[in-house]
C-alpha cells in the first residue's frame, strides 16, 4: 500500500477541484485503493485517471467523484458517453484514441473544473 500511494503521489497534480493521475509511463500498473487518491488531495472533488488500454492505440480514462468532498455537479457517465465509454452519475471509464488522448484529457479536465 505505501509503494502504491507513493506512485500515486508522484504521478498526480490538482488542477483546480480535479485531481488528476497518469499512469501512463509507469509498467506493471501500481495494485491499490483507487480511493486513496482523495485522501492526498483533499480539495478535489473529482478525479481523472488514465494509464494504457488493452492495447497501446488507446488509452484508458477513468473519472469519479471523490468518496470524501461530495461538490461534484458533473454527471460523469453522462460525460464519458460523449467519449465511447458511460458510467452512472458518481463514475465512468472510456477508451481514447491513443493519437488523440492528451487533448481529449484536457477537454475532459475542463468540463469538470467548469461545472465544479
Amino acid at each position: 500500500d505505501a509503494d502504491f500511494k507513493e506512485v500515486t503521489r508522484k504521478r498526480s497534480r490538482l488542477d483546480g477541484n480535479v485531481v488528476f493521475t497518469d499512469f501512463r509511463d509507469v509498467s506493471p500498473l501500481p495494485v491499490g485503493n483507487r480511493f486513496l487518491v482523495y485522501t492526498l488531495f483533499p480539495q478535489s472533488n473529482v478525479s481523472v485517471r488514465v494509464h494504457w488500454g488493452p492495447s497501446r492505440e488507446h488509452v484508458a480514462c477513468a473519472v469519479g467523484h471523490s468518496i470524501f468532498n461530495r461538490t461534484c455537479r458533473t454527471a460523469v457517465g453522462e460525460l464519458m458517453s460523449n467519449y465511447g465509454g458511460g458510467g452512472h452519475r458518481g463514475a465512468g471509464t472510456c477508451l481514447l484514441p491513443a493519437r488523440q488522448a492528451d487533448a481529449l484529457i484536457e477537454e475532459i479536465i475542463g468540463t469538470l473544473k467548469h461545472n465544479g
